[in-house]
């Protein structure tokens, strides 16, 4: 099949689909573009009409794979409407972790963090489209920002335990993590405060503050 046979919008589909899991496992500066081209089959030149640079390949990759944590939440959502349910952050979380339980999708989000810190536009489209789905999960379930934060730094350790292929408990106490490694002055008045363990199977447990 000639590289012109198929229309361009659907190559750069197929280079999208063909560099994410390249890019996944060699970083951003270690896949050359003929890696690229050599897996679709086609010529390096003609990878460079439909992205004029391994940078451009490289944001449209990360356009992709949000563009997939985004459709997920929302279809997950949707699922939840359907069935009379409200949606949460559980339900969100427990679709999120089993999407990056594809190795593919978690280490392409790890390279693509690792690579903007030493490119600027790298950096903006990942800022970018990070706050854009903290956005979607809060109009998702109109949870308070206290509670939208923990859920995305839950996320993250997750993806880093995963990535190191750490067990992740199904509950794990602020304590348990090195929040609350000092024990308080005695010399301080700290007003006790009652906290239950909620059961959290999507990332980790947080302590509620009850009254």
């Amino acid at each position: 099949m000639s590289e012109e046979r198929v229309p361009a919008g659907e190559r750069r589909r197929q280079a999208i689909a063909a560099a994410i899991p390249l890019f996944a496992f060699s970083g951003y500066v270690g896949t050359p573009v003929s890696r690229v081209s050599g897996e679709l089959g086609i010529s390096q030149p003609y990878l460079f009409q439909l992205f004029p640079t391994k940078q451009a390949l490289f944001l449209a990759c990360i356009d992709s794979c949000q563009d997939q944590l985004e459709q997920s939440a929302t279809d997950c959502a949707d699922r939840e409407r359907r069935a009379g349910r409200v949606v949460t952050l559980d339900a969100l979380g427990r679709e999120y972790a089993e999407l990056i339980r594809d190795d593919v999708v978690l280490m392409f989000q790890l390279q693509a963090w690792a690579a903007a810190r030493n490119c600027v536009e790298i950096e903006t489209l990942c800022r970018t489209r990070l706050s854009g789905m903290i956005q979607l999960v809060t109009a998702l379930t109109g949870a308070p920002q206290r509670d939208i934060d923990l859920f995305f730094a839950r996320g993250a350790l997750r993806i880093v335990r995963s990535a190191l292929r750490m067990p992740m408990p199904d509950t794990l106490g602020l304590d348990e993590v090195g929040l609350f490694d000092h024990p308080p002055r005695t010399d301080q008045h700290i007003p006790a405060a009652k906290t239950e363990r909620v059961a959290d199977p999507l990332f980790l447990s947080a302590p509620a503050e009850t009254e």
